[in-house]
């Protein structure tokens, strides 16, 4: 069912990174706040796919597709919402830690990949399995991923930096906890939008 999303996002992603082949990145399609105010909206949806490096890339891009893969989320335009949530949260994160980060732009999928780490684990604790184990691992998982995204955002730096100097550009820690609260925020709407009653939504 996900497979043709999934063949989407692989030539999207494809096509965004074509230039690292001759050691460059598609500058014009980052995330660049002056830009952006500029009138240049395309970077807004597109920063995510592009990458600074293959080690980069591998490393956003595998991440990206187990993480959506495992989605329970049957419908195609919510599991959409759910990328573009993350997406749109890890990047207002990212423009607000921009001036103090020491980086020009922001670009990459690691924002969406927390998003969507969280929205897996609030499935294993909301889902329709009364499996005790499922829950409390989606509880641990979920309060794991968030204590990672809480210290990244305060100490402005990445948990598991020292695996990856300088092959990931300039990391903006925030971005993470952006992407995890617009997961979610909008599984949380979802889930409300489900349970109650059409007579009583507002």
């Amino acid at each position: 069912m996900k497979r043709f999303e999934i063949y989407i996002y692989a030539a999207i992603i494809l096509a965004l990174n074509l230039p690292l082949a001759t050691g460059r990145i598609f500058g014009s399609m980052i995330f660049l706040p002056d830009n952006v105010m500029g009138g240049q909206l395309w970077r807004i949806i597109t920063h995510p796919f592009v990458h600074v490096s293959w080690y980069h890339l591998l490393l956003d891009g595998v991440a990206f597709f187990i993480l959506y893969t495992q989605l329970s989320e049957q419908s195609r335009p919510r599991r959409t919402v759910y990328v573009a949530s993350c997406g749109l949260t890890s990047m207002i994160a990212a423009w607000i830690a921009l001036p103090a980060s020491g980086a020009l732009g922001y670009c990459g999928l690691s924002g969406i990949g927390h998003g969507l780490m969280a929205v897996c684990a609030l499935e294993m604790i909301a889902g329709p399995s009364g499996d005790r184990t499922v829950k409390l691992a989606g509880m641990i998982s979920l309060g794991l991923l968030a204590g990672k995204c809480i210290i990244e955002a305060v100490t402005g730096k990445m948990v598991f930096d020292f695996m990856h100097p300088g092959l990931i550009g300039s990391p903006i820690a925030l971005s993470h906890l952006g992407g995890l609260m617009g997961g979610c925020l909008t599984f949380l709407v979802f889930w409300y939008w489900r349970r109650v009653p059409k007579a009583l939504r507002v």
